[in-house]
């Protein structure tokens, strides 16, 4: 059976789910599962394959079988993850309150009460979003040799909230799981999520849509989840965390951070 937090009377907490992957058939089942595995139900997903050349949009659509719940689709050219996350969050997230979770195709949940916890933060209309720890998936021989695991993100200190010097702070700590109110995504000027071209950024999307949100929503509706409830695949030979990588992204992010802070949001609940 499954339960739905929610305090008495509030109208109930929705998710919309997206997933943007690209070669991705080795974890696709995984990812999904542990979506489809959640205690809490009021959610929607849309799995968006990147014009993948392996079996990812087989495998996918084969394990969400005909799980309304659950859309899959893919793309007829090759598409970075915040075009499809603008995509898939068009498609989905229909309600300003709708609250809009990343999880990368080839990431997954940690247990099955992700949704349930997250549904107790956001009956809260006050919060708006939040961000939080997770864990690798593979953990250093150092790590291994101290045996404790590897803390995956840390909460902003006190003063970078206090002058919203998210974009100067040295560290990007909103990890996942990632989640933010369909309002305020929305707030986001389009023309300040792509580069010179007038393409969506190539990289750097958690950067270009995080930064504008913290911003907006000032620390009182911001929420930092201690607790593990994503794993990080870094077991991926297209994970982020390769050297090249990170230093093509670092130049992406660099563009992102030059550009003008947003101001606080003015919202009545």
């Amino acid at each position: 059976m499954s339960h739905q937090a929610q305090n008495e009377g509030a109208e109930p907490v929705k998710f919309a789910v997206v997933c943007p992957a690209w070669e991705c058939s080795r974890w696709a089942e995984r990812c999904l599962r542990s979506i489809m595995s959640q205690t809490y139900t009021n959610f929607e997903c849309i799995y968006i394959d990147a014009f993948s050349s392996d079996s990812t949009f087989d495998i996918a659509s084969a394990v969400v079988g005909s799980d309304s719940r659950f859309t899959v689709v893919r793309n007829t050219e090759r598409k970075f993850p915040l075009e499809n996350i603008v995509f898939g969050t068009n498609q989905i997230a229909k309600n300003d309150n709708d609250v809009i979770l990343i999880v990368d195709g080839d990431d997954w949940l940690a247990h099955d009460r992700v949704f349930e916890i997250l549904a107790q933060i956001y009956s809260d209309p006050n919060v708006w979003l939040s961000y939080g720890n997770h864990a690798p998936l593979r953990r250093t021989l150092k790590e291994k040799l101290r045996g404790r695991k590897k803390k995956g993100t840390y909460e902003y200190p006190d003063y970078v909230y206090k002058y919203a010097f998210y974009r100067q702070f040295p560290f990007f700590c909103p990890g996942h799981v990632r989640a933010y109110r369909k309002f305020l995504f929305d707030s986001i000027r389009d023309a300040d999520l792509r580069d010179d071209d007038g393409g969506y950024f190539w990289g750097g999307g958690d950067a270009a849509t995080m930064y504008p949100m913290l911003e907006m929503a000032t620390k009182e509706h911001v929420r930092y989840v201690d607790d593990v409830l994503y794993i990080y695949n870094n077991d991926h030979g297209l994970s982020e965390m390769r050297p090249e990588t990170r230093e093509a992204k670092n130049i992406v992010k660099m563009k992102i951070q030059s550009l003008p802070k947003y101001e606080p949001l003015e919202r009545t609940l």
